[in-house]
């Protein structure tokens, strides 16, 4: 995953600091109690059996409708000796987990991803494995999910070809169908002939997922990567995030790089997001780098920050660490450490991203980020891993959770809601490393599953009450109820499906509104409620006065366009109208809808709906004039059971004529 902080330990001399060199050891005291009002609660926590977990990923390993973990073990060179297993945490029904721990083949276990590779529907696993360092090449463990939720070693572990391989994830860059892996290792660090800082073995490999003959991922990958990214010789990627981030249909990789000073004593620069532009073969071209935002950039993620439609980048700056001159109290800082995040501006083909913002409160070494509406407002919000301070008696982990305002901005909440500092107390001693998103209790809401370098995973449960999400309108039907949907001769009835069982706040008739585009108002029609099928139903019928023809309660609407709204004022809990996932939008169903949407309008004579009365709708048309036998009701405009004169009448002047 990260580089990891040094293990925290009783006894014995600290664990290494994989990267960099100069991170120092650690002294400090106490901070203040974190007890303050949360937006999480500790409900599950679970001790021992696992050798300084650096990465905690979830899911449904064995489908049973209980989150999973997956946990990666590093171990330490010094107390507790390096990880060579990854572990399984299966979720029970009374809650807590089954734990399972399974040998990767490699040592210091420092990443894992999970993803369906042979595409059964079932979640494998792949992790890479440092290798002690040094000059040792990591390389990746596959693992094959039995269909049963169990995971087997497949083969050997395949060659990262780098040194300290930090990061993999699963997706087809390819564009074959198969996943790919794509790993970052971060390097040796070393110096140029200038003796500035550089990198040996230091890149973002690409191995190409391998199919069987159905074209499936057969769980292993090219022995040599397709594409080795090292644009230049500071280059040293911790992390990276995949996807289509310019929209061209093609994934692109964002990777960290935690840049080293330029000479000893000097403050850690600013890590680097490098930028590569993917050509959906698995080729890559260097482009852009930001800023990002902190220092020693050793997590990255991609989500949507506002609600645009574009992958944004959330990235965790864990600082650099230092502690106070003053010898009365040493209290340990982590300096420059912040998250950073960027909006994505792409144009299709053109990758791009905005300024980097940085968000520096409550930041105690942030080691991971996780994106998701925590306090269930449809808003994104960022919530990261403290890593503490790591001494004798020390300041323990913690999540700060930074809420969105859906358009890229991110505050704490206002004194009282859930504090202004907005820490949410872990209890997983100190040296928090990772998180993940779950739903742990099934209850709808985003919860947390955090892990730290003292041997400790803890379940922090969502307190807030999850809000269903608002209703919208799933289908409409025009002349509902009757065998030929599609003609507009006649508008008699409209049919409004919702997605779900919705109440009105007044009448039914009084959430929709009907008017002739260019006209008036349709002055009055009853509204049905039905609950079919789970969702509720309702019927518009009897319309009659302005912009109706006919005096009976079969009356139909006049010619034209017309415009129905399904008001959300009037819908007990609001509407969804217009698709954005918040609810206070009014629906509206126009007779000049997009295509594919239900056009409402009538027009006298269009027997086939298409738009015009022609010699089609003629050629049906004639057989039913002046002869009961062969009524048909559409072409009776007024609705007097018969088609006359009165009818020939209308349908004269809308012949070969354009709909109005």
């Amino acid at each position: 995953m990260v580089p990891q902080s040094p293990r925290l330990s009783n006894a014995g001399p600290l664990a290494r600091r994989r990267r960099p060199d100069r991170f120092v050891r650690l002294r400090c005291e106490q901070f203040e109690d974190r007890t303050t009002p949360a937006l999480f609660n500790v409900t599950s926590l679970l001790t021992g059996g696992l050798n300084n977990p650096g990465f905690v990923g979830v899911t449904d390993l064995n489908k049973d409708g209980f989150q999973d973990a997956v946990l990666t073990n590093e171990g330490s060179d010094f107390a507790g000796g390096a990880g060579t297993t990854i572990t399984l945490l299966y979720g029970r029904s009374g809650g807590g987990f089954n734990r399972v721990v399974v040998n990767t083949g490699g040592t210091n276990v420092s990443f894992a991803s999970i993803a369906d590779i042979n595409g059964d529907s079932w979640p494998d696993v792949v992790a890479t494995n440092e290798n002690n360092s040094g000059t040792n090449p990591g390389s990746v463990s596959v693992f094959r999910n039995d269909g049963a939720g169990n995971l087997s070693l497949v083969g050997t572990p395949f060659s990262a070809t780098g040194v300290h391989a930090a990061w993999v994830g699963l997706h087809d860059v390819t564009g074959d169908g198969v996943l790919d892996a794509v790993v970052c290792c971060f390097g040796n660090q070393t110096t140029d002939t200038n003796g500035d800082p550089a990198f040996v073995n230091a890149k973002v490999a690409v191995f190409q997922g391998l199919a069987d003959a159905q074209g499936k991922g057969n769980f292993t990958f090219s022995a040599s990567p397709i594409a080795s990214l090292d644009p230049e010789l500071k280059f040293s990627p911790t992390s990276a995030a995949v996807a289509d981030f310019d929209g061209d249909g093609f994934l692109d990789i964002a990777a960290t790089s935690a840049e080293v000073p330029q000479a000893v004593g000097d403050p850690l620069p600013n890590g680097i997001v490098y930028l590569f532009k993917g050509n959906g073969t698995g080729g890559f071209a260097a482009t852009s780098q930001y800023d990002t935002g902190g220092s020693l950039a050793v997590n990255i993620q991609a989500a949507d920050l506002n609600g645009d439609g574009k992958k944004d980048l959330v990235i965790a700056n864990a600082g650099e660490a230092a502690s106070t001159s003053d010898p009365n109290n040493p209290t340990f800082l982590f300096t420059n450490n912040a998250v950073g995040y960027l909006l994505n501006v792409s144009t299709p083909g053109n990758l791009n991203f905005g300024l980097t913002n940085s968000l520096t409160l409550n930041c105690r070494g942030t080691f991971a980020v996780a994106v998701a509406d925590y306090n269930m407002d449809g808003k994104a919000d960022i919530a990261s891993i403290n890593y503490g301070a790591p001494i004798n008696g020390p300041v323990n982990a913690f999540v700060s959770v930074y809420l969105g305002n859906g358009v890229g901005t991110f505050t704490p909440p206002s004194p009282g809601t859930f504090t202004t500092e907005n820490t949410q107390p872990t209890g997983i001693g100190a040296g928090g490393q990772y998180l993940a998103v779950g739903d742990f209790n099934n209850d709808g809401a985003p919860d947390l599953i955090v892990a730290s370098a003292t041997n400790r995973i803890a379940v922090l449960t969502n307190t807030t009450t999850p809000v269903a999400a608002a209703a919208t309108v799933s289908a409409t039907a025009v002349n509902a109820g009757q065998t030929d949907l599609a003609q507009r001769s006649r508008v008699t009835s409209i049919q409004v499906t919702f997605n779900r069982v919705v109440t009105f706040t007044g009448a039914t008739a009084a959430a929709f509104r009907l008017a002739r585009i260019g006209g008036g108002q349709v002055g009055s029609f009853a509204a049905t409620a039905q609950t079919v099928g789970g969702v509720t139903v309702v019927t518009l019928t009897g319309f009659q006065g302005a912009e109706t023809v006919g005096a009976t309660a079969n009356n139909s609407l006049a010619d034209g366009r017309y415009q129905l709204k399904v008001l959300s004022a009037q819908v007990a809990g609001g509407l969804d109208g217009d698709g954005n996932g918040t609810a206070g939008d009014d629906y509206v169903l126009s007779g000049t809808a997009a295509a594919g949407t239900p056009k409402l309008f009538r027009f006298y004579g269009d027997g086939d709906g298409d738009g015009d009365v022609d010699g089609t709708d003629l050629s049906a048309y004639i057989p039913t004039l002046f002869n009961p036998g062969n009524y048909v009701a559409k072409f009776d405009s007024d609705g007097d059971g018969d088609v006359d004169g009165t009818d020939l009448a209308r349908l004269i002047p809308n012949l070969f004529a354009p709909l109005p």
